[in-house]
């Protein structure tokens, strides 16, 4: 089954420091004089903090922060206040300013907004340590509902100690890696589950890929939602509903005539994993729709003519759009043609 194309270990070195970046940025917003909100290991956090467990770094002690987006960015409405700012930190607020139109931004552009980032210590020796990284949030895609989804980071990280990470000839930056990635998704539907199990988990771990994935679904979804209430407007003499995603993960607009003895024309669209062989394409559209029109035959007593004119509409409407007729114009076309006799 086709697969998004892995980035390169210096992509996911930058991604994995832009995340700690910002979670460092993010907490350091919520407390500046400190940079961490402190928390007894019995006492429950507070959101947009970052909480030490056990009082102690490594195994033994778990080190454990966790950052609330919206809650940390609304307070740059009010230019930082509420989070250790002052009237004189100017710099600061417009810090804040920035970096709440830049999430927003990037939420509008991609459709994908995460909302909680955290992130927990699971191991530590002398050579590396281990950082669990969970990020979870929606993608959204009027007018659908949006999905929600949870991303799970296992990452080698540098060892915290300072004299080991920066001694003479290691370069800390080259040192992270991504060595699981596990993800959640609610919502939408079972192909987009299924397109979902092309990230394997025996392959090399790729969060761009995920996050590509999601943000192509949800737009081809969007897409389909508003082409089938276009063609149930423009024909409405002869849509009959649409029916929701069934076994073979596809939905489904039928057309029929007023007589009992109409055909019936079954409109499905599919969303599924991308075809193209090669890599790049399929990272930059991860998967894609299938689209078909079929005729379920009428009773018996349809001439031969007419039987074999049905039986070739698949044909025909994959070589309309083979060659270039948009989708909605090719449906209302047959469907038109069968109907109303090509008037």
């Amino acid at each position: 089954m086709p697969r998004s194309a892995s980035p390169d270990s210096s992509e996911r070195s930058q991604l994995l420091q832009e995340i700690a970046q910002l979670e460092l940025e993010l907490a350091r917003l919520s407390d500046p004089a400190r940079g961490v909100h402190q928390h007894s290991p019995g006492g429950g956090g507070t959101e947009g903090s970052v909480r030490r467990v056990g009082g102690a770094r490594g195994v033994n002690g778990v080190e454990e922060s966790e950052v609330v987006l919206d809650r940390i960015l609304d307070a740059a409405k009010d230019g930082g206040q509420g989070f250790g700012r002052t009237d004189d930190d100017a710099e600061g607020s417009k810090g804040s300013k920035r970096a709440r139109q830049m999430v927003e931004e990037n939420a509008e552009l991609t459709g994908i907004r995460i909302e909680r980032a955290s992130t927990k210590l699971v191991s530590s020796s002398r050579s590396s340590q281990i950082r669990l990284h969970t990020l979870s949030g929606h993608a959204h895609a009027a007018p659908l509902p949006p999905i929600s989804f949870e991303l799970e980071l296992h990452v080698r990280e540098p060892p915290a100690d300072p004299d080991e990470r920066y001694k003479p000839g290691r370069d800390p930056g080259r040192e992270y890696a991504i060595e699981q990635m596990d993800s959640r998704v609610e919502g939408g539907s079972q192909e987009l589950q299924n397109a979902l199990q092309t990230l394997q988990p025996d392959t090399p771990p790729d969060p761009p890929a995920f996050f590509a994935l999601l943000r192509q679904y949800s737009l081809l979804a969007a897409h389909r939602s508003q082409l089938f209430a276009r063609l149930t407007k423009a024909l409405p003499e002869f849509a009959q509903g649409v029916s929701g995603l069934g076994e073979g993960g596809q939905a489904e607009l039928t057309f029929a005539g007023q007589s009992v003895r109409s055909p019936v024309l079954t409109f499905s669209s599919r969303i599924a994993p991308s075809s193209s062989p090669l890599p790049i394409l399929r990272s930059a559209q991860p998967v894609e729709p299938h689209l078909s029109l079929a005729a379920i035959p009428p009773p018996p007593g349809l001439s031969a003519k007419a039987r074999y004119a049905l039986e070739a509409i698949p044909a025909q409407f994959e070589r309309m759009l083979k060659d270039g007729c948009e989708a909605q114009a090719a449906v209302e076309a047959v469907v038109r043609a069968v109907f109303e006799g090509g008037k």
